[in-house]
């Protein structure tokens, strides 16, 4: 009945990881997608690991109050590993795979989903507690179906896998209040790039034909060169429901979208290239050069204005500015002297781009 008791318990959290997180990870394996998938594996072995826990304790020790609470204080855990990988664990993955960004909230904190998430979690309680419930009645027909070996037959793993879709489906619930609009907005995004940056005919036609919005990348398809890669920056998934989607090419461009999500409006608002602030803005920090161009402009302080200045006539020349690492709305930029060294600095948002930190590179 131990056995049993883990086995089943370890099912429940597997089912439930299936699906609060197949969805994204499909979208991760179909779009050119940027992201720390390995918090995914992480959030999938503790779900795992806690349902088994449950299945040992209320095993270990069968009583209808143990059960329930077991299942009760469970339910709760996962729900808080769903929203702590949404967010926190993937911040410290990120933080451990380029240790650039560590320390970083790379992935803000968003009020809509955290509320959002014990909203979805009412749900995966509801139906733990009623599976903890009926646990001990459940595991004995299973145990009644093993042969003399131990083992289970065709009608033992039916029996056991019954619930499970239940399970899924509590995860998909979750999901779909909580990660859907993050994964439609990327995915409308590749469409509009994938197919517009192609296409030579008239784009405003194209969208009134196919109801997408290829539009918005009207006057871009010449700096859409090569791959790229897509992130999500930001997220407004409260009364706004935006979020802020960019494309990084190969070719150096970058391109910020921003796409509604509503339930009755679901298209790419706009794009537009945000590379100016990380490129021209950054270049004429350190030589000193006057813009007249709004949307080159930096938030930056005196101190490290004043600080890239002088880097800047150390350097000699025109610096040669280049785009390293972005996670987020994190941009990390370097600008190399012609002699060799140069510095590197972590820029934040894009409208507007605040200057975050900056350091020297090693020669």
């Amino acid at each position: 009945m131990q056995r049993l008791g883990i086995l089943n318990g370890a099912l429940v959290g597997l089912a439930l990881a299936a699906g609060v997180w197949a969805g994204a990870v499909v979208n991760l394996l179909r779009h050119p997608l940027r992201e720390a998938w390995p918090s995914y594996a992480v959030g999938l072995v503790a779900m795992v690991l806690l349902g088994a826990a449950a299945g040992w304790i209320t095993t270990r020790w069968n009583r209808g109050p143990v059960r329930l609470l077991a299942w009760l204080l469970v339910a709760l855990a996962m729900t808080w590993i769903i929203g702590l990988r949404a967010r926190e664990l993937q911040n410290l993955v990120i933080g451990l795979i380029d240790s650039r960004f560590r320390g970083l909230a790379v992935v803000d904190a968003d009020e809509a989903v955290g509320a959002g998430l014990w909203i979805a979690g009412f749900f995966i309680v509801l139906i733990l507690v009623l599976l903890g419930v009926v646990q001990d009645t459940r595991l004995e027909g299973i145990a009644g179906e093993m042969d003399a070996g131990g083992r289970l037959g065709g009608r033992g793993w039916f029996l056991l896998l019954l619930p499970l879709p239940l399970v899924a489906g509590a995860g998909y619930v979750a999901d779909d209040m909580l990660q859907r609009p993050l994964r439609l907005a990327p995915a409308l995004v590749d469409e509009v790039i994938a197919t517009g940056r192609d296409y030579s005919g008239d784009l405003f036609a194209l969208s009134n034909q196919t109801g997408l919005n290829y539009n918005a990348i009207q006057g871009l398809q010449a700096k859409m060169a090569g791959p790229y890669t897509l992130q999500v920056a930001a997220a407004d998934l409260g009364p706004a429901q935006e979020v802020e989607v960019t494309a990084a090419f190969a070719s150096g461009a970058l391109i910020d979208c921003t796409v509604i999500v509503d339930p009755d409006i679901r298209q790419v608002s706009h794009c537009y290239d945000a590379s100016a602030p990380f490129t021209r803005g950054f270049a004429a920090m350190l030589t000193g050069e006057v813009l007249d161009c709004p949307e080159c402009q930096v938030a930056a302080t005196r101190e490290q204005q004043a600080w890239l200045l002088e880097q800047g006539r150390r350097m000699g020349g025109t610096p040669v500015v280049s785009r390293l690492a972005q996670w987020g709305s994190y941009v990390l930029m370097s600008a190399r002297a012609p002699a060799g060294g140069g510095v590197a600095c972590l820029f934040h948002g894009f409208s507007p781009v605040t200057l975050v930190r900056c350091q020297e590179m090693v020669p």
